[in-house]
């Protein structure tokens, strides 16, 4: 199907002026989505470089969608192509890795995004507002399914049922690799991991199963002899399947 761009709308806080400073994580913006959107890009302020993974998470605990890319010191925009649908009590936050600008002073909300969102709070108090400036949103564009299935980039997260999942993040670094690459997946609750690596041709040539712990989980895996191309690895907990894009290189 042919995307069609659509009008694009600026809100949030636009900018990380005033007092704050770098936060370890662990909190998030909430907001309400009262038409269909897409959140295309918000603006960060990394106090390190590193991987970040950003998680849309819906009012019952049920992870929507998440991004993974790495993210430089300093002001950067991420892309995220989050396609939202309405409901009330969202939350965007971050998994893993944070370091990121929190805000302090100059924050008042709500933070109305046209007539489509408004971003109704912070998980800290009123007096904050964590890691997720300047959003940019389309309105209008692309075609939209009925229930939310979100593809962002690289990761594709798929949901049948509303049911609280236990993962919160899952990142692949490096990528592209020559071969030797980490997964990085965080969990709410112990859960049985299945890790498997598809070739190009659709063969299933890397597997691992394991039960994972709560928390944050590191696996190496070892792909030095395979030959270069664009993998997928799919990893299946729950009843779901979840997909990173691999990139091998020479």
């Amino acid at each position: 199907m042919n995307e069609q761009p659509g009008s694009l709308l600026f809100g949030g806080k636009p900018d990380n002026s005033g007092s704050g400073g770098y936060h370890a994580g662990g909190q998030y913006l909430k907001f309400d989505a009262l038409a269909s959107f897409r959140l295309r890009t918000v603006k960060l302020y990394a106090g390190s470089a590193a991987y970040r993974t950003i998680e849309l998470v819906d009012a019952i605990g049920v992870l929507r969608a998440t991004r993974s890319a790495y993210v430089p010191a300093g002001e950067s925009n991420m892309e995220l192509n989050f396609d939202i649908i309405p409901g009330n009590n969202y939350l965007l936050t971050v998994s893993g890795t944070t370091d990121l600008w929190r805000s302090t002073s100059g924050v008042s909300y709500p933070y109305v995004l046209g007539t489509v969102a408004r971003i109704t709070g912070c998980s800290a108090g009123a007096s904050y507002y964590t890691y997720f400036y300047d959003w940019e949103v389309e309105v209008g564009g692309g075609t939209c399914a009925s229930t939310m299935t979100p593809v962002v980039v690289d990761v594709e997260v798929c949901s049948g049922v509303d049911e609280a999942l236990s993962l919160r993040g899952f990142e692949v670094y490096p990528n592209p690799n020559v071969g030797q690459f980490n997964v990085t997946i965080h969990l709410l609750n112990s859960a049985m991991v299945e890790f498997e690596l598809i070739d190009p041709l659709g063969r299933k040539v890397l597997y691992e199963r394991f039960t994972a712990p709560a928390g944050e989980v590191v696996r190496e895996l070892d792909g030095t002899r395979l030959p270069p191309g664009i993998y997928v690895l799919n990893m299946r907990m729950e009843g779901r399947v979840f997909q990173h894009r691999v990139v091998l290189e020479q």
